[in-house]
């Protein structure tokens, strides 16, 4: 999401010549659908988390995909609709998260908060980081991909730490 939003101006004006005006488009397709994909979640109550963490990794992961080979298609509105499915995952995950801390004890997920916070800074330093080595928006992107198996495996190994005996941390 913030990786993004952050080479949202690269992405509007070196990938897709045509598009500098539209680089507003970017961020309003990260968070246009957010409402009905936290909906989506609301009427998916009955599935596990886990089956919806999958949807998330899913989706995430074909958005990043098409995101990528965008500039090669040369459709600023291809990678818009990328861009759409990245958005809706990040609520629609946001939400599945947030639903899912019920299960711990209060005292472990008081640190959680919804927004950015670290992820800001850490997305922003990613994106820095590899356009100042040189990398092309494609590249940036694709290497977020090894980043959704990281996020699965991430959620599926979560325990509650009152049941493993690391209350003490």
């Amino acid at each position: 999401y913030v990786v993004i939003i952050s080479g949202a101006k690269s992405l509007a004006t070196n990938d897709f010549e045509d598009s500098k005006s539209l680089i507003g488009v970017i961020n309003w397709a990260l968070v246009g659908l957010g409402l009905a994909a936290r909906g989506a979640n609301m009427f998916m109550e009955k599935s596990t988390p886990k089956f919806r963490t999958a949807i998330t990794t899913g989706i995430n992961a074909f958005g990043i995909a098409i995101l990528t080979i965008s500039p090669q298609i040369g459709s600023f509105w291809i990678a818009i609709g990328a861009i759409v499915l990245i958005g809706s995952a990040c609520s629609f995950g946001e939400s599945v998260i947030l639903g899912y801390l019920k299960a711990f004890p209060q005292r472990y997920t008081g640190a959680w908060s919804s927004g950015t916070g670290l992820a800001g800074v850490a997305g922003s330093l990613y994106y820095l980081g590899l356009s100042s080595a040189s990398l092309s928006d494609p590249v940036i992107f694709a290497t977020m991909m090894a980043l959704v198996p990281v996020y699965w495996t991430a959620f599926v190994n979560i325990r509650d730490p009152s049941k493993t005996g690391f209350e003490s941390l």
